[in-house]
């Protein structure tokens, strides 16, 4: 029991849960029939087994009172030292058609390809260097397959300032945003394995206020996450912001990372549109525990829903909090 005890500190600690919170909660047998919302970092449900020691939290939303909670005084708000740097989003960009000197578009020869993607061929007749066709023994005329070209518009990729930004990606300069943060916890070493869910696995669900300026709304997330020994995987994981774009186009993502990667989705939407947005996770080595804060501009977007999806929906089984 002493090494139970010490992973389960030791998986609470590296998801930068309030101690104190699992303390007030150690009386709960479980939480399977628990269907609260939760208000508070002091309302985490957990589930002990027969000799009181917590062996899971079901997945859930927490709303911190104050907006931060605090382990031993440390402000989990703050840089966590063991992260790997942030991967930003890159520079807006767009594709454009090359124009030539003259003023007419360029051209490029492509590949012709089907509906399955797959280069289109076609049979002509061989000739030889002086331009007779090529004949067979029997007079047939020779044939060979050749890939079949088409000529397209040639373009580019250019980056695009803010001052080329559309009207649909730019709020006025009198917008005020609000930021509101929230978390999901969840926790399972009663199996003692680790679990690999793969793809989306959170859902969130915003309404788009109806007076929303048009513009880009990050979705800024920040995992914690743990193997079933406790051992943190936080250096070795690739964060990747989303973004609720109103009134314009979201691009989506692109993650080409052979590492561990969570990531937001970029979707779009118009004032008063409700949108579905997901959480994914790449490359996971299996995971027993996760803590993730996502903040978003609650001005523009009000949270209505979160919940577990995907292949780890089984997982988290039973959720508490924000599911309604």
């Amino acid at each position: 029991m002493k090494t139970l005890k010490q992973r389960i500190i030791a998986i609470a600690a590296l998801t930068c849960v309030a101690m104190s919170a699992f303390t007030s909660c150690s009386d709960k047998s479980s939480s399977k029939n628990a269907a609260a919302d939760v208000g508070s970092d002091k309302d985490i449900e957990i589930v002990t087994n027969e000799d009181g020691y917590m062996v899971a939290a079901p997945f859930q939303v927490i709303t911190p009172e104050d907006g931060k909670v605090n382990l031993n005084g440390i402000d989990i708000n703050a840089p966590d030292p063991t992260r790997a740097a942030t991967t930003e989003k890159s520079d807006k960009t767009t594709t454009k058609v090359i124009t030539l000197a003259n003023g007419e578009e360029a051209t490029e020869i492509v590949t012709e390809l089907d509906e399955n993607n797959q280069p289109v061929t076609e049979y002509v007749t061989v000739t030889d260097a002086s331009g007779q066709v090529v004949t067979e023994a029997g007079g047939q005329p020779v044939t060979e397959a050749v890939v079949v070209t088409k000529a397209v518009p040639a373009t580019e990729t250019v980056v695009v300032s803010d001052s080329d930004a559309t009207e649909a990606e730019t709020k006025p300069a009198d917008y005020q945003s609000k930021t509101e943060t929230k978390y999901i916890f969840w926790m399972n070493i009663d199996k003692d394995i680790d679990f690999d869910f793969e793809g989306q696995f959170v859902k969130l669900t915003f309404q788009v206020k109806a007076d929303a300026p048009n513009g880009e709304y990050p979705i800024t997330i920040d995992p914690d996450i743990s193997t079933v020994a406790g051992k943190s995987l936080n250096r070795e994981i690739n964060v990747f912001n989303g973004c609720v774009n109103v009134g314009g186009t979201a691009t989506p993502q692109n993650i080409t990372s052979d590492g561990i990667s969570v990531y937001a989705d970029n979707v779009s939407a118009k004032p008063g549109d409700t949108v579905d947005l997901y959480f994914n996770i790449k490359n996971n080595p299996g995971v027993a525990a996760v803590m993730m804060w996502f903040s978003y501009d609650a001005n523009a977007l009000e949270c209505k829903k979160v919940v577990a999806t995907g292949d780890f929906a089984d997982i988290a089984i039973p959720q508490v909090g924000s599911q309604k």
